[in-house]
């Protein structure tokens, strides 16, 4: 899905922890928005999302996964919603 909305697609890693069968991966995705997201047309916004994925490993291969990605900030990126507004003081 994000591959096909994001064709240039990048990864930057920011920590790769690994502990036995465990992995831990902080990172931000980097792409331009120029294809179909959930419905939403490609807008040709620039975006950054952060995100974090962690992995257990048997024989070499991902069993499990578990991940989090800041799609709000994502979606306010591309103008599916309004970002929040500046606070006044």
């Amino acid at each position: 899905m994000l591959r096909a909305a994001f064709p240039d697609l990048r990864l930057e890693l920011h920590e790769v922890i690994a502990d036995g069968d465990r992995t831990a991966v902080r990172y931000t995705l980097h792409g331009t928005h120029e294809g179909e997201l959930m419905g939403l047309p490609a807008s040709g916004q620039r975006v950054a999302s952060d995100g974090m994925v962690f992995a257990r490993f048997e024989n070499g291969k991902v069993v499990e996964r578990w991940g989090v990605q800041d799609m709000l900030t994502l979606l306010q990126q591309i103008g599916a919603f309004p970002a929040p507004a500046a606070a006044t003081g």
